[in-house]
């Protein structure tokens, strides 16, 4: 009997647990997801492996000592962009925060800890111009596919921005999105400067010119 008490104590607790992370992550997502996403996700446990969903709670409770091993790069990277003041520690130098694989999906916190405030407004910048520009190329163009080519590039480069900006500010999960331009790879820059030739090629055979 003792022993069938404590069996039944413990799947008792178990059942309360798997209860008490279903209520929490549901919460979660309901706080931060669209309804639709959500609903969809709850609909569908499935839909996302483990890991995925401990990188959505990660970004809602970073503080979880459970998910401290989810949690470290985008925590490294937070501190890292809080830290970087107003011109930063400077590049290359032993004072700046240590961010695991900061050469890819982090640069954008290495060069806001490296250069501070100033420098990660000027990154910002860059992009905003390279993005106008594009977005005044599919203004100019005199023929639909133009338009659309140019238009989808534009809004492949803000989505990326904001996703992988998103991530370093600890506001986004992580899903291993590259900041155009900055972040190291193979395949994604390939895509970028044949998305960039693209555009070009538009520019280069639009009939009215905003740009000369």
């Amino acid at each position: 009997r003792i022993r069938r008490a404590a069996a039944n104590g413990r799947e008792l607790h178990a059942v309360q647990r798997a209860q008490y992370d279903g209520e929490h992550l549901a919460d979660a997502l309901t706080a931060v997801l669209p309804q639709g996403g959500a609903a969809l996700l709850l609909a569908k446990p499935d839909l996302l492996k483990g890991y995925q969903f401990q990188r959505i709670l990660a970004v809602l409770t970073p503080e979880d000592p459970a998910l401290a091993d989810i949690a470290y790069q985008q925590n490294k990277a937070a501190m890292a962009i809080g830290t970087g003041g107003l011109t930063g520690q400077g590049l290359f130098q032993d004072e700046s925060i240590f961010i695991p694989n900061a050469w890819n999906d982090f640069i954008y916190s290495y060069l806001a800890n490296a250069l501070g405030f100033l420098g990660a407004l000027a990154v910002l910048a860059l992009l905003f111009a390279i993005m106008l520009r594009t977005l005044h190329t599919a203004a100019a163009s005199a023929d639909l596919l133009g338009r659309l080519l140019a238009t989808g590039v534009f809004a492949a480069l803000f989505w990326q921005c904001v996703i992988n900006i998103g991530m370093n500010l600890q506001v986004l999960p992580v899903i291993g999105v590259p900041l155009p331009f900055y972040s190291a790879g193979g395949s994604s820059v390939l895509m970028l400067y044949i998305c960039v030739g693209l555009v070009l090629s538009v520019h280069m055979h639009n009939k009215k010119k905003l740009f000369g």
